[in-house]
């Protein structure tokens, strides 16, 4: 496992290009938010550009707000993921798995190389006795009970190969216990070694020709104890299986941190949409009210800022203030021109009144005159002082 850690690339590194590759992208994403809002309101009118700037702002601005805390949270989650995921596969730990598994193989290789030594030692004494053993099966039964007692076994056998004849055989063997011996084996123990038999994980056996005897073999067996073996075993699939997570800890690491890129993609995302509908709430009232002031300013003193849309708010109050100034602003362009033109009357009336005031004191003072030259010589006086009264009056 050691050897395998050596030659996979480091887990930091990947999970550093990771956090780079997602600043990059979340980068990519309020450009190309900003770039798009900029397209879409880039042939608006003149009056209403002030407040798609704001509009692209405000996205943007909950872009970069959803952005900055997701690479904020992103790397230092991931790097504490990271350092959590190495302190529960510490070098220590491993270690100690490892010299579990050691520990539990030397006692089976202790037990293995003490029962083959067992095995060349009965196999020796046997050979010595040969002569005594062939002729007493009486004897060669006593000697393999003694030998078996004497060196721990739990099962001993000696039987011809051919006949499956058995010669001895202690008392707790099973007599079938070399029948499903298989041939390659026996070929091996015909050769002289001493061959281990594995067939049952509980129990360390071994195969060995006995020299001088003809087509004879001794077959010995010891149980090795069930509460070692379930402690070496529980221990063995502990070591795999941290072992076989251990391996893991990149794919692991690069499946959360793509896991994260994900949902901080779609919170962008969601940050975004929300950024683009809080800004249209936001900008639609200001841009009607940006529309009204334009067409005030081209003289238009009848527009007015819809207020059934808007919540009562301080944009609300603004609107409504608008609305009344200008219809202030209305009533009173309304009077002026009122006054203006009653001015403007009252300056022709005056003037009229002059051009006709000019002509009348010069007639006045003719028929003054008249009347006092010729009040005396006219043939009616009474009737020539009347009319000249009536001109005067």
């Amino acid at each position: 496992y050691e050897d395998f850690f050596k030659t996979q690339p480091d887990p930091l590194y990947t999970l550093s290009f990771l956090l780079a590759s997602l600043i990059g992208i979340l980068v990519l994403c309020v450009f190309l938010v900003s770039n798009r809002v900029s397209t879409k309101f880039a042939f608006v009118k003149k009056g209403e550009k002030r407040v798609s700037r704001l509009r692209k702002r405000i996205i943007i601005a909950f872009s970069i707000g959803a952005a900055l805390p997701t690479i904020i949270v992103a790397v230092f989650s991931t790097y504490f993921f990271n350092f959590g995921i190495e302190a529960w596969f510490d070098k220590k730990i491993s270690r100690v798995l490892d010299q579990s598994i050691i520990v539990g193989e030397s006692y089976i290789e202790e037990h293995v190389l003490q029962l083959q030594e067992t095995a060349i030692f009965i196999s020796n004494d046997l050979t010595s006795m040969y002569y005594d053993l062939i002729h007493s099966p009486e004897l060669f039964s006593t000697v393999i009970n003694s030998q078996a007692k004497m060196h721990s076994i739990d099962e001993a056998i000696v039987f011809q190969k051919d006949t499956n004849n058995i010669l001895a055989q202690t008392t707790l063997s099973f007599s079938l216990s070399f029948i499903n011996i298989s041939a390659h084996l026996m070929q091996r123990a015909d050769k002289g070694e001493v061959v281990q038999i594995i067939s049952d994980p509980k129990k360390i056996r071994f195969l060995i020709k006995l020299q001088d005897y003809n087509d004879t073999y001794l077959l010995i067996g010891r149980l090795v104890d069930s509460k070692i073996i379930d402690h070496i075993n529980k221990t063995n699939g502990a070591a795999e299986e941290y072992f076989a997570l251990k391996k893991q800890i990149a794919s692991m690491q690069i499946k959360f941190s793509m896991a994260f890129i994900l949902l901080s993609l779609i919170l962008l995302l969601v940050a975004t949409i929300w950024g683009r509908k809080f800004a249209e709430a936001l900008v639609r009232p200001i841009r009607e009210l940006v529309i009204a002031a334009e067409k005030v300013k081209n003289g238009d003193l009848s527009a007015q800022v819809p207020l059934e849309r808007l919540k009562k708010d301080e944009i609300k109050v603004l609107s409504s203030a608008f609305n009344r100034m200008v219809s202030q602003i209305d009533r009173q362009r309304k009077d002026l021109v009122i006054a203006q033109r009653a001015l403007a009357w009252s300056d022709v009336a005056r003037r009229v009144a002059h051009e006709i005031k000019n002509p009348l004191t010069p007639i006045g003072l003719s028929a003054e005159r008249l009347l006092k030259k010729f009040k005396d010589e006219v043939s009616d006086p009474p009737m020539f002082e009347k009319y000249i009264k009536n001109i005067l009056k």
